[in-house]
């Protein structure tokens, strides 16, 4: 069995060279190189926020495994703008015909995760037997009652964000200031 480090790094491997890899947006390459250099002093906040983040998951969903297969099959549905504003709607009591979230397979997820199969394979069957997600002929897919479900994490992710957007924001006038210094220039 591989150890968390490798599987960590091989999958962020995998990610950066992945043949369906997206080209960042210049704004994002200038983010994580102003990250990088100003890590130290933010450091602290970030990583505060991010284990508030899993503190949180574990607190409400006891199972960070399960909990990251819901979220891949939530990221999976989400990949299509009206599946996703149809599912995000508070008042809904069920989608519109015709539309699904994407569905995917065992095989995917474990690879996607870093997670043996069979782990996968026996999480995915825990989700559908609590009704958070389902068996279709085209693979397993999220249901409407897990995107209700993940309302929570949801608000967590969205407060992680934002407390990184400030602390990014902090960092460029940071740097802006550093800049307008004589120092700076020598």
């Amino acid at each position: 069995m591989r150890g968390a480090a490798e599987a960590y790094s091989s999958a962020g491997k995998r990610c950066a060279s992945g043949n369906d890899a997206q080209q960042e947006p210049p704004m994002v390459a200038e983010t994580e190189a102003l990250l990088r250099e100003r890590y130290p002093i933010v450091a602290s906040r970030m990583l505060a926020a991010f284990i508030e983040l899993l503190s949180q998951a574990r607190r409400d969903h006891g199972d960070l495994d399960r909990l990251m297969i819901l979220l891949s099959l939530a990221n999976r549905a989400y990949g299509d703008p009206a599946v996703a504003k149809a599912l995000l709607r508070a008042d809904a009591a069920a989608l519109p015909e015709g539309m699904q979230p994407r569905a995917t397979n065992t095989l995917s997820l474990a690879q996607t995760l870093g997670l043996p199969k069979e782990t996968v394979r026996r999480k995915l069957n825990e989700l559908i037997d609590c009704g958070l997600a389902e068996r279709r002929s085209d693979g397993v897919a999220i249901t409407l009652s897990a995107v209700k479900h993940l309302a929570g994490p949801r608000d967590w992710f969205i407060r992680m964000a934002a407390v990184h957007y400030e602390r990014i924001d902090e960092l460029r006038e940071l740097t802006d200031t550093a800049r307008q210094m004589p120092a700076y220039h020598s």
